[in-house]
């Protein structure tokens, strides 16, 4: 197992699994070599999770991650990096929902349970799936790249 990897097994698990050691860092540690013959000011945007024009794909890779999406078209490649964007709304339950936690909660009071009295109201965690990055290459090097503010793939759903 690869030092970065350690590093993560060996670190608070709940922040792993959320992050997933997924970070520039990790990505560099996992090819330190190739790495330590880029340029310093490559290094440095590498490490800061930034891109330049002329990157090849591996610095890239270094840089930003896995992209989500590959595409090609002519003599042209495009890297899509998408994330999933979340919002809480609170609202109210519907009455026959309600009136049945109520009624639970009545029987498990009355048999001396432990039970959390129901509340009117409910939170819905709800996603969109936005573009976040878009990196265009030509001839294995970055030609540009586009950072969208308010593209989605998809509408808010639970």
């Amino acid at each position: 197992m690869k030092k970065s990897h350690l590093a993560c097994v060996a670190g608070l698990l709940p922040l792993v699994m959320a992050l997933g050691c997924n970070t520039p860092q990790s990505r560099i540690d996992d090819n330190p070599e190739l790495f330590a013959t880029y340029p310093s000011d490559v290094q440095a945007s590498i490490k800061s999770g930034q891109i330049q024009q002329g990157f090849d794909q591996n610095q890239v890779h270094m840089a930003l991650g896995k992209p989500s999406k590959k595409s090609a078209q002519g003599g042209t490649e495009s890297w899509t990096y998408l994330k999933v964007v979340k919002k809480n709304v609170t609202q109210k339950k519907d009455v026959y929902k309600y009136e049945l936690e109520r009624r639970q909660y009545e029987e498990k009071k009355a048999n001396g349970q432990y039970a959390t009295e129901p509340q009117m109201e409910e939170t819905i965690q709800f996603k969109r799936t936005k573009v976040s990055r878009t990196v265009q290459f030509a001839a294995g090097k970055v030609s540009g790249w586009n950072d969208p503010q308010d593209e989605y793939l998809d509408d808010w759903h639970s």
